[in-house]
């Protein structure tokens, strides 16, 4: 990742850092005939400002540059452009220009769109690195992980910008902390009204109308009005719109298209179908056995054709069945067909063991068409139909299976290894958020023993902790390990302290799920009298300072199984499902983090259950 350090205009800096709660800010060029490719965006552009006062005073993340003509910059981003008028702005610009100024001319300038801007206060601005040398006229580009010099510059950033935080702990987006990592950062009005400006070159692509009208806070009724008259269309009906898609270039598009007018049987569009079959590239896999998968159902019926198709089913299908399982529910077309191809298809035969109890399974096997049995110790046995997502806890934790699963009769299944799952889950958000609600899905027994998970002891501390303290109590903790900085601030946001007073239930069998992190004194978690639990041979589960317990339950979703009561006075740290949940569900990158620390979890937490 790299920072770029910029010369920057005083006059320019004290006018946006008097505004509070910016979201944007328009870092502008005299010229526009300079492109800017220092920085990719997600990237921080810092503000160095003129001498005398040649000091780093904030910055902002880089999102977008573009050419404007001055007007139209005004337009888009006002005061965040800077200056209190249009005729401000000009005067400002124009002591940089080296063409004497028009005041009729509308000229074009730079603007490099920054998202999230920080000014510090004047106390904590610092120099430049050494190597920036006086007579940088405009700026300079630093790699952020080189040492000492790029990472000794992200270090006085971060620490600046945590120390901001810390002063609010309600700042509803915290600037980056930690590894150095580009992270796309939200786009304020004026910075999407000039990204979709230039997406379009300021002109519908199909009828060249200037697109900005539409970008105005109008009902969505006349949106779609005025939308269907830029674009000269009338309104259209499914199947014209179908239509379109069917012969849409991107082969993901068209073959979702084709699979819709099978499921809708619109066999008017048959001759269509036809077209594509015959004449559509056959590189393009999808579309090409989606239209044979339509078509035979259309000549055989949906039945028949399943019946005598021999080939590996179709992507579209395989993305239709996928999405009914609560573990994909929520993923993009484009992610089920990566899925769907990751995966190897079997047919197999009645009889045909998937799992077995006792071995660890090394693949999940996703159950797409047929019957399984379901045969757990002495239990009745269960039959499950298809779709269902088979050994998929058991492969990712690598504990061996608590029921032998084989199949009624003739079956098809994707298998996928669980390495294999593991790397499309890692770097996938709607993988991982899908994840935990299949985890919801599980029928836990309200007994099975939890899990206590065990972190750092903190030092000694006393109620009314700041929140680095949170922090740096929360982090010792396995399951945010990999958590950054600036997430970390928001997670402490959210946990609350929780007094210990010996003999005081925190939690009672059946209460909603949360998690407590012991900081001092002590927990016991008790078994409910009327329950038998295996575990209890085994005496009472005790958790002290460092340690952790509801970590399963909150993640999962299913109440507690024991009553979790002080033996202790001291202090603990709560984190509620409904919270915690809502966190991860706002923030992506540490849904990621806690999702890839939760996989390194599972096996020692599954032998500790």
């Amino acid at each position: 990742m790299r920072a770029y350090v910029a010369v920057t205009d005083n006059e320019w800096y004290r006018h946006l850092a008097a505004i509070p709660g910016l979201d944007e800010v328009n870092f502008w060029q005299p010229s526009g005939g300079r492109a800017f490719r220092a920085l990719v965006p997600g990237e921080p552009l810092l503000f160095k400002l003129h001498a005398p006062e040649a000091f780093i005073a904030g910055g902002g993340f880089f999102a977008h540059h573009t050419v404007l003509p001055v007007s139209l910059a005004w337009e888009a981003f006002g005061e965040k452009n800077g200056a209190s008028s249009l005729q401000e702005m000009r005067a400002r610009i124009e002591r940089y220009r080296r063409i004497p100024p028009d005041p009729s001319e509308d000229y074009a300038i730079g603007c490099i769109v920054l998202t999230e801007p920080f000014f510090f206060p004047r106390e904590e601005w610092f120099p430049p690195p050494e190597d920036f040398h006086p007579n940088v006229q405009v700026g300079k580009t630093y790699d952020l992980r080189a040492v000492p010099v790029g990472t000794k510059l992200w270090e006085d950033v971060q620490l600046r910008i945590l120390a901001r935080e810390l002063d609010d702990e309600e700042l509803e987006e915290p600037l980056m902390y930690g590894e150095p990592v580009p992270v796309r950062r939200r786009l304020g009005q004026g910075s999407f009204r000039v990204l979709v400006t230039d997406t379009y070159e300021r002109r519908c692509a199909v009828t060249q109308e200037r697109v900005l009208p539409v970008l105005e806070d109008l009902p969505l009724e006349e949106k779609v009005r005025r939308g269907y008259t830029i674009v000269r269309s009338r309104p259209r009906g499914v199947e014209e719109s179908l239509l379109e898609l069917v012969h849409d270039e991107d082969p993901v598009v068209a073959a979702a298209a084709i699979d819709l007018v099978r499921e809708r049987r619109l066999w008017t569009l048959k001759a269509d179908l036809e077209f594509v079959l015959a004449h559509r590239d056959p590189r393009d896999w999808y579309v090409f056995e989606a239209a044979s998968w339509a078509l035979a159902a259309e000549r055989l019926g949906e039945a028949r054709r399943r019946e005598l198709w021999l080939e590996p089913l179709p992507a579209t299908e395989l993305a239709s069945v996928l999405r009914r399982l609560p573990l994909f529910a929520s993923v993009w077309v484009d992610e089920l067909f990566r899925i769907a191809v990751a995966g190897r298809q079997v047919r197999h035969g009645p009889g045909r063991a998937l799992l077995q109890e006792g071995a660890v399974p090394d693949a999940v096997h996703i159950l797409l068409d047929g019957q399984v049995v379901e045969r757990r110790g002495a239990e009745p046995a269960r039959e499950l139909v298809a779709p269902a997502a088979l050994g998929f806890r058991e492969a990712l934790e690598g504990r061996p299976s608590s029921a032998t699963v084989a199949t009624a009769g003739p079956a098809v299944t994707l298998s996928i290894g669980a390495d294999d799952m593991r790397l499309l889950l890692a770097d996938n958000t709607d993988l991982i958020d899908g994840l935990f609600r299949t985890l919801v899905s599980y029928d836990l027994a309200p007994v099975e023993a939890p899990v206590i998970l065990s972190g750092r002891a903190a030092e000694a501390v006393e109620p009314g902790l700041s929140p680095i303290q949170k922090v740096l109590a929360l982090q010792s903790l396995p399951l945010f390990a990999h958590a950054t900085g600036d997430e970390m601030l928001h997670l402490a946001a959210a946990a609350r302290e929780t007094r210990l007073a010996a003999g005081e239930a925190l939690a009672a069998s059946g209460d909603r799920p949360a998690i407590f992190f012991v900081l001092s004194g002590e927990l016991v978690l008790e078994t409910p009298r009327d329950a038998v639990d295996p575990s209890a041979a085994a005496g009472p589960m005790v958790a002290g300072p460092g340690d952790a317990v509801g970590v399963h339950e909150t993640l999962a979703g299913v109440a507690f199984g024991r009553t979790v009561r002080a033996t202790r006075d001291g202090l603990a740290l709560r984190l509620d499902r409904a919270d915690l949940l809502d966190l991860l569900g706002q923030r992506p990158a540490l849904l990621q983090q806690v999702f890839r620390a939760l996989f390194d979890l599972l096996p020692a937490a599954a032998a500790a259950a």
